[in-house]
């Protein structure tokens, strides 16, 4: 499969959700998706509007680190959300991470799982990562921006913050169908988000079975401080924060930013 521009048309011909890609906004290049819908106006911006680039020269990661991807070969998307339960909007980043595994083996068979908070990794190997933002019109929440990084077709990654970079067709064996696997992922983000809406228990069981370390003793860093003792990692609560039990048997609740997990 060669290296091609994303085409609108079989993406559109192929989409089964109702509302999610429905209307997608397609960018040869942008500096970022999301960055590009944070400044519209709420009234261009329907829940479930997708923007998509093929290439993003300002892409940005967690811990404002630069995301680097070859034009063409990824998939880079942001996609709107306007939930009405904002006490809950912790969970969003972890749902849309496990809509991208779901879909992942569903069409590959890879075992993907995420690394807390934001990665998604095969073994030791990220493979993309999620990046929510909020965006406020006085004091309350307008939409919430989800940005999706994933590394499809590209075969080479160079610099030292790619050491540990692989994508989805390297770990296959062969090139995959952005276009379907796109199609794919936003069916699986509708239908979840649906659940999240209507409060479903079983989302917050199948996230806890993806993240890393769950039900492990694990190192851990809080606000930036290793602690001296592994923690239990218990999965999250229904908001969506991190639960661990330290060695005194006490249960600490965390934000996604307070904690990082060292577990292999």
């Amino acid at each position: 499969m060669s290296i091609k521009p994303f085409q609108i048309g079989k993406f559109q011909k192929i989409l089964q959700t109702r509302h999610f890609g429905r209307p997608l906004w397609y960018f040869r290049s942008l500096d970022s998706t999301s960055t590009h819908l944070k400044n519209k106006s709420p009234q261009q911006l329907p829940e479930g509007l997708v923007c998509i680039a093929d290439h993003q020269h300002e892409g940005r990661g967690q811990y404002k680190r630069a995301w680097f991807s070859e034009p063409c070969a990824n998939l880079m998307f942001t996609v709107i959300l306007k939930p009405n339960d904002t006490g809950r909007l912790q969970i969003l980043p972890l749902l849309a991470g496990c809509s991208v595994l779901k879909a992942v083996e569903e069409m590959t068979g890879l075992p993907l799982m995420m690394k807390w908070p934001n990665d998604i990794v095969m073994a030791s190997e990220k493979l993309g990562g999620i990046l929510a933002e909020s965006v406020f019109t006085g004091s309350r929440i307008d939409r919430l921006l989800v940005g999706i990084g994933l590394n499809v077709n590209q075969n080479a990654f160079q610099g030292p913050d790619l050491v540990n970079a692989t994508s989805i067709s390297i770990m296959s064996g062969g090139p995959v169908d952005r276009e379907e696997l796109l199609c794919r992922i936003l069916f699986e983000l509708e239908n979840n988000y649906a659940l999240w809406e209507q409060g479903d228990i079983q989302i917050i069981r199948y996230i806890n079975r993806h993240i890393i370390g769950y039900g492990q003793w694990c190192p851990i860093e809080i606000n930036g401080n290793r602690m001296a003792e592994p923690h239990k990692i218990l999965g999250i609560d229904p908001r969506g924060f991190l639960l661990t039990l330290n060695a005194d048997d006490i249960v600490k609740t965390f934000t996604h930013e307070q904690v990082r997990i060292f577990c292999d």
